[in-house]
């Protein structure tokens, strides 16, 4: 059985809501911010939300993805999976 990314953040948040996910480091490698799998769920589908709203019925959109440095990153780019857009990443 093959999961997609969707799936195995869902099953993770199901599982075990409260594990870290995603850690952000600081330039001296302490943990500057972290994300549970819950955390990045919900964050994850108000993106999604938020996109579909933007985003034309029937249209598979790009969504240029234009952030510092941080796990807003993250949750925007699970949010446009969750929302059947196209993540475009750039710095």
């Amino acid at each position: 059985m093959t999961m997609s990314l969707i799936d195995v953040l869902l099953r993770r948040a199901a599982q075990t809501p409260d594990a870290p996910a995603y850690h952000f480091l600081a330039e001296n490698l302490d943990v500057a911010e972290s994300l549970s799998y819950q955390q990045l769920d919900d964050r994850a589908a108000q993106w999604a939300a938020t996109l579909r709203q933007a985003a034309a019925e029937d249209d598979r959109q790009h969504v240029l993805l234009a952030f510092e440095p941080g796990l807003e990153f993250i949750c925007a780019f699970f949010g446009c999976l969750y929302a059947g857009l196209i993540a475009v990443p750039t710095f």
